[in-house]
C-alpha cells in the first residue's frame, strides 16, 4: 500500500516559485514536478464558485465580529475537506474570558481532520506543526502541534526571542505540545543544531530577532529537524504531514524587496531595506528546497509526495502612512543602538513587532523591574510631544482602559510632512519620523499550489481540473485506499495521472 507525505507551506507564491524554477534555484521542487504533476495558476475572473475565493472574500461574521478572510479557516478546509460553515472555524482567534485574543484550537473544529479519519483505518499517522490542532490528537504514532497555537504572543513585558538565548521551555511554554508524552523529552534534546544557528544574516540580526518572526523561523526549522529525527528513529508512518509558516510571514513584510517586484516598489522601498532583506524570501524558498530534499532521502521509494499551499501572496495596491516610532524612542533616549543593532542593555522600549519602524503603534517591550512605572514615564514623554499648533502627537485610546498595557496611539489626523513637532526643546519636521509605504503583500486566494509526485504519477503533467482546498483531504484518503463518505466533504480526488 502506498504511503503519503504531505508538506503544507503557508503563503507559497506560484509566481515566485516559477521564477526560481526557471533560474534553477529549486532543484528539489523541479525534480518533484518532473516526476509528477503541478497545477496551473487559475484566474478567478472565469466565474467559477471557487472555494478559495469564498474563504477569503466573503465576509462571514461570528459573534465576535471576526471575518473569514484569515488563514486558519482555509487551513481547516484543507484538513477536513469541508467549508467553514460546516467545520466551524471562521477566524484565526477568539477572545478568552478577559477579552484577550487567543489562537483557535482543535476544540473549535466541528469536523474531523483527515489524519483523524485515517487513524480509524488501522494506519500510522505523523502530524507535525499543523495550525489550530492544539491540544495534540492521540493518533497511532505521533503528533506535534504548532507551538505558537498554545498561546504564544509577543506582548508588553515579553523578553526578546533570539537565537542566542532561545529555549524551548521558555519561549514556547512548558506545556507538552506532543503526543505521546514521552516523545517531548527526546525532541528537546535535538532542538538546535548548527544548521539552525547558521541562518542568513537577515535572520541572525539582533535587531530583527526579537520580533514574532523569529518564532516562525525557529519553529519551521525545529519541525524539519524533528521530522528527520523521527524518520530515522521510527518506521515511516502511512501518512506524514509537515506544516511550515515562515514564507508567509516574510512575504507579508518583505515582498517589496523581491527582484520581481523591484520596478513596482521603486521609490517606496528604502535602500537599507533592499540591502538587508533583499534575499530573505528567496533564501527561505531555497532553504526549504534543501530541507525537503533531506527528508525525501529518508522516505520509502513508493511514497507519494505532495506539496500544497492553500493560498499564495501577491503585492498589495494599498499605500499607508506610518509613524516611525523607534526613531522617536531613540530621540527620547529610550532606545539605543550599537554596531549589532539594538543595544538591549540600554534599551527600555521599542516598537516590538516591527523593529525597522514602519508600522503603527503596538505594545512595546518594557525592560524594567516595575513596568507600570516605566509605562507612566513613557506616557508622560510621548504626551509632551506637540505640534506648532499645540496638538498632541499621541492620543489616549479609551477603549483599552480595561487593558493595563500601554494605550497611546498616534494622532494620524495631524500627521503629514509639513507638520512640525516640539521635541527636546526644538522644532522638527514630522517627515523625519514618517514613512509612506505600501502594505507590501496580501493573501492571494487564487494562488493555490499543488504538486504531487511519485513513481505512479505521470511525469510533467499539469493538473487541468479546477482544484480547490476542498480536494486535498479526499485525494489523500484516495491515495491511501480509504473510501470515506461524508456529505459535507465537497471535494473529490483529481485522477489525471
Amino acid at each position: 500500500m502506498k504511503k503519503v507525505v504531505l508538506f503544507v507551506i503557508d503563503g507559497l507564491s506560484n509566481r515566485l516559485l516559477e521564477a526560481l524554477l526557471r533560474e534553477g534555484k529549486l532543484p528539489t521542487f523541479k525534480k518533484l514536478i518532473k516526476n509528477g504533476v503541478k497545477n496551473a495558476s487559475f484566474d478567478l475572473h472565469e466565474g467559477d464558485p471557487w472555494v478559495n475565493y469564498f474563504l477569503f472574500r466573503r465576509e462571514i461574521k461570528n459573534e465576535h465580529g471576526l471575518g473569514s478572510h484569515s488563514r486558519v479557516p482555509s487551513w481547516t478546509t484543507l484538513s477536513t475537506g469541508t467549508l467553514p460553515m460546516k467545520h466551524g472555524v471562521i477566524s484565526d482567534t477568539e477572545p478568552n474570558a478577559q477579552g484577550l485574543e487567543f489562537p483557535i484550537s482543535r476544540k473549535n473544529r466541528k469536523k474531523r481532520a483527515m489524519w483523524e479519519i485515517i487513524s480509524q483505518y488501522n494506519k500510522k499517522i505523523g502530524t507535525i506543526g499543523w495550525i489550530a490542532d492544539w491540544p495534540p490528537v492521540k493518533v497511532p504514532e505521533y503528533t506535534i502541534v504548532r507551538m505558537a497555537d498554545m498561546g504564544i504572543h509577543v506582548s508588553a513585558g515579553a523578553k526578546p526571542c533570539s537565537y542566542e538565548n532561545f529555549s524551548l521551555d521558555k519561549d514556547f511554554l512548558s506545556n507538552n505540545p506532543v503526543y505521546p508524552d514521552w516523545l517531548w523529552k527526546e525532541l528537546k534534546k535535538i532542538h538546535f543544531d548548527s544548521k539552525i544557528k547558521n541562518f542568513s544574516p537577515w535572520a541572525k540580526s539582533t535587531e530583527w530577532a526579537f520580533s514574532a518572526l523569529v518564532r516562525d523561523t525557529i519553529e519551521d526549522s525545529l519541525y524539519l529537524e524533528w521530522a528527520k529525527f523521527l524518520l530515522k528513529r521510527f518506521p515511516q508512518p502511512d501518512f506524514l504531514t509537515i506544516c511550515l509558516y515562515q514564507i508567509h510571514s516574510l512575504s507579508h513584510l518583505f515582498w517589496d524587496c523581491l527582484k520581481i517586484e523591484k520596478a513596482h516598489f521603486k521609490g517606496f522601498s528604502h535602500e537599507n531595506r533592499q540591502k538587508r532583506f533583499g534575499s530573505c524570501i528567496e533564501d527561505r524558498y531555497q532553504y526549504l528546497d534543501r530541507e525537503i530534499n533531506e527528508i525525501l532521502k529518508l522516505i520509502e521509494g513508493h511514497s507519494i509526495v505532495m506539496i500544497v499551499s492553500p493560498y499564495g501572496m501577491r503585492r498589495s495596491r494599498v499605500t499607508k502612512k506610518y509613524l516611525h516610532l523607534n526613531a522617536l524612542y531613540e530621540k527620547l533616549g529610550l532606545l539605543k543602538y550599537n554596531a549589532e543593532g539594538i543595544d538591549w542593555k540600554k534599551t527600555k522600549v521599542y516598537d516590538n513587532l516591527n523593529p525597522w519602524g514602519i508600522f503603527p503603534m503596538r505594545k512595546g517591550f518594557i525592560k524594567d523591574s516595575h513596568p507600570e512605572i516605566l509605562f507612566v514615564k513613557l506616557k508622560k514623554s510621548l504626551e509632551k510631544i506637540k505640534t506648532e499648533q499645540n496638538e498632541k502627537l499621541f492620543l489616549e485610546m479609551d477603549y483599552e482602559k480595561k487593558d493595563r498595557s500601554f494605550n497611546l496611539l498616534p494622532n494620524y489626523r495631524i500627521i503629514h510632512y509639513a507638520t512640525k513637532i516640539f521635541l527636546d526643546h526644538k522644532y522638527f519636521f514630522l517627515k523625519k519620523f514618517i514613512d509612506f509605504i505600501p502594505h507590501y503583500s496580501v493573501h492571494s486566494p487564487k494562488d493555490l499550489t499543488v504538486i504531487i509526485s511519485g513513481k505512479d504519477i505521470r511525469d510533467a503533467k499539469i493538473i487541468k481540473s479546477r482544484m480547490t482546498t476542498l480536494d486535498i483531504a479526499p485525494m489523500v484518503l484516495s491515495f491511501l485506499g480509504i473510501k470515506y463518505q461524508d456529505k459535507d466533504m465537497l471535494g473529490k480526488p483529481i485522477f489525471e495521472f
